[in-house]
């Protein structure tokens, strides 16, 4: 019966290590992927920021346009 006790005592010490390290070993891959999305994410934001300033040009360029065109009527 002893021996029972101690196969159980043994296995469940095993069964914890491995879900402690299963646990870290998850946890630093989802921050390494947190990291490449957030990478990602402000490659984007600066493409965003620079079509804003792109589409804020091209309005004053066609505003400009439209009074050199009026004016030379």
């Amino acid at each position: 019966m002893n021996y029972y006790i101690v196969a159980t005592i043994i296995t469940g010490a095993v069964t914890i290590i491995a879900v402690v390290l299963s646990g870290l070993l998850q946890n630093s891959k989802t921050k390494w992927r947190i990291e490449q999305l957030e990478a990602k994410q402000d490659k984007h934001n600066k493409l965003v920021e620079r079509m804003v300033a792109v589409e804020h040009r091209a309005k004053s360029n066609t505003h400009r346009l439209d009074r050199m065109e009026g004016s030379g009527e």
